[in-house]
């Protein structure tokens, strides 16, 4: 059995198979838990309010920048994101938080920083909501 087990991953939520009723016994010894993994929110976001702003976050472990620029590529196209925040967790230490920020025309941006990241997404996102806003004709002040 113990062959047949996945790390979970971090960030993915699951949710127990069955419920065992009434309740357990406190006489178990060993207790095994059957999972199973919830569907993610951020697919359906755009289906449900289509003019939302959505940035989605993307994290994986000791890769190459290509293949995150992928995996990020791949999160966006397939959940109609604005931005995607990607990063490799090998790059994220005390004081350092590495991170590339996509958009939804390819282009790579580098922050430094949780702050260089905040900075950024403040930017991107008030400069596209206002030059939406001046489309459709609103005024953003």
């Amino acid at each position: 059995f113990i062959k047949n087990m996945k790390k979970i991953e971090v960030g993915k939520f699951y949710t127990p198979t069955s419920i065992i009723e009434p309740k357990l016994s406190s006489k178990e010894d060993d207790l095994i838990i059957a999972l199973k993994s919830t569907p993610k929110v951020i697919g359906i976001i755009k289906d449900i309010q289509p003019s939302t702003y959505l940035v989605g976050f993307k994290l994986l472990n000791g890769t190459t920048e290509e293949n995150l620029y992928e995996a990020a590529s791949s999160l966006m196209k397939n959940n109609k994101c604005d931005l995607v925040v990607a990063n490799d967790l090998i790059d994220i230490k005390a004081g350092n938080h590495k991170a590339m920020i996509i958009d939804k025309a390819g282009k790579k941006d580098y922050a430094e920083s949780k702050t260089d990241i905040a900075q950024k997404l403040i930017e991107r996102i008030w400069g596209d909501m206002s030059l939406d806003a001046l489309i459709r004709g609103i005024y953003v002040n």
